[in-house]
């Protein structure tokens, strides 16, 4: 009887007194939920949440909203301490985790803002908001402040001049075509922005789709039309900023590979653009540049001309050098095999030669081939000069054989008898590299051809 006495005035004191059991941390579960989620019960039980999403409108929501406005419009201090002391008096009676419960749900429907020290918080997805709410000490020290209803004409107008396209007439019809793009748009944009890593884009065009992303994926978490509206608004500038680089890469997409060929050649063709001078070094110059400019795609036409042009000139150079590399790989062994002291045995003659072997390459010439497809060495790798530094190596182990050392400051002299066309060879294999020896030697060479019926001699 006692029991019941109590409540009954109990009941007629707190005229608003609410009966539900609020746990301490039901009332983070707003900040992250979006329609069609779970819920502690406690937020439809007091008509916080509804099938249709969060009803600002319940008589929670509503007197804690009026009571907040009147605060505002009254100057009158508005922290979360001066809530919890205010609907713990009477008519209420709330604990404060009630309270807490219905700033979270108002602060998640956009109705308020929340601000520690000098940060005022709109997001609910903020870091910092969870900690406001989550302890009753943290949230004592906060400042509540109502917010204007959102503008969703401005928001209507902004959405059309982003997308171009036909926007509905309601705050509720724009909420939802701003969370459609949202959630369309965010994971192309982190697609696109990973392509442009792959073939190796200007990093300043991939980091555009990541922050564009990031932006999308704020607007996807707002659950609620205020909200998403709110911020849809206060992120215009950026949008405005990212979503023309957005479009510009989507666009270009189909040419990336196109790009990551001419990357390829970049790097392929380098040593070869060493060798330009005057225009040609020039048309280099800009190709290299433009492959790394951040208005690439505005530019890529102009960039794709001079890879057409530069590629065509560095296909006739490294086949012409690639058969001039063979070419001279050929002689060179014709004449070291007229060396008297090359081996007989194949198989020793077939180690001497063949590091000159595998530049004598048998390639042809293919037009879609930037480098041999037999061979596969780079233009710097058929270098003809590396042609006579492995005959000098060769002629060196031969010229051992024999104990020529090659010629010396005063000169030399020999005499040949000779009777066959190999001995010939051999005569005038000799006087070819004592004559280059001494010519790289810095040395000039004078040669005298006495011949007789008997014999020929040189000098």
């Amino acid at each position: 009887m006692l029991l019941g006495f109590v409540r009954q005035v109990a009941a007629r004191i707190f005229t608003e007194f609410v009966d539900a059991r609020v746990r301490d941390d039901d009332c983070l579960k707003i900040l992250e939920w979006r329609p069609g989620g779970v819920l502690p019960q406690v937020y439809r039980d007091l008509g916080l949440v509804t099938a249709a999403g969060i009803n600002p409108e319940c008589a929670t929501a509503a007197h804690m909203l009026a009571e907040i406005n009147r605060r505002k419009q009254q100057s009158l201090e508005r922290s979360g301490a001066d809530l919890i002391d205010h609907f713990a008096g009477k008519p209420y009676g709330w604990d404060h985790k009630l309270v807490r419960l219905v700033v979270a749900t108002l602060f998640k429907n956009g109705s308020i803002s929340l601000t520690s020290g000098t940060q005022e918080l709109t997001d609910p997805g903020h870091p910092a908001a969870k900690q406001l709410l989550e302890s009753v000490r943290q949230f004592r020290a906060a400042v509540i402040n109502p917010l204007p209803p959102v503008d969703w004409r401005r928001a209507r107008e902004l959405l059309v001049e982003i997308t171009g396209d036909a926007v509905g007439n309601t705050c509720e019809e724009v909420a939802a075509q701003v969370g459609s793009l949202a959630a369309r748009w965010r994971p192309e944009a982190t697609r696109l922005a990973g392509r442009a890593e792959d073939v190796g884009l200007p990093s300043a065009v991939a980091q555009q789709c990541h922050s564009l992303a990031q932006v999308l994926e704020r607007l996807d978490s707002c659950s609620d039309p205020n909200s998403r509206l709110r911020s849809f608004l206060e992120l215009a500038d950026s949008l405005r900023q990212l979503v023309p680089s957005f479009r510009k890469l989507r666009e270009f997409e189909p040419r990336l590979q196109q790009y990551a060929q001419m990357r390829q050649f970049a790097q392929q063709a380098a040593s070869w653009s060493r060798e330009l001078t005057g225009e040609w070094k020039q048309r280099w110059e800009n190709f290299r540049a433009g492959l790394g400019a951040s208005d690439l795609i505005e530019r890529f036409q102009g960039i794709a001309d001079l890879y057409t042009i530069l590629r065509s000139a560095y296909w006739q150079a490294y086949w012409d050098r690639h058969a001039a590399c063979a070419r001279i790989a050929r002689d060179t062994m014709t004449s070291l095999q007229q060396h008297e002291a090359f081996p007989d045995d194949d198989e020793e003659a077939r180690r001497l030669l063949a590091p000159l072997q595998t530049l004598d390459c048998p390639g042809e010439a293919k037009q879609d081939h930037l480098a041999c497809p037999v061979c596969g060495r780079s233009y710097a790798e058929i270098n003809p000069d590396l042609v006579a530094q492995i005959a000098r190596r060769i002629e060196a182990e031969l010229d051992a054989r024999t104990g020529d050392s090659g010629p010396g400051d005063d000169g030399g002299e020999r005499e040949w008898v000779v009777a066959q066309q190999n001995q010939l060879e051999q005569a005038v294999a000799q006087v070819r590299r004592f004559a280059q020896k001494a010519i790289q030697q810095g040395h000039s060479v004078e040669i005298r051809v006495r011949m007789t019926p008997g014999g020929c001699s040189r000098q």
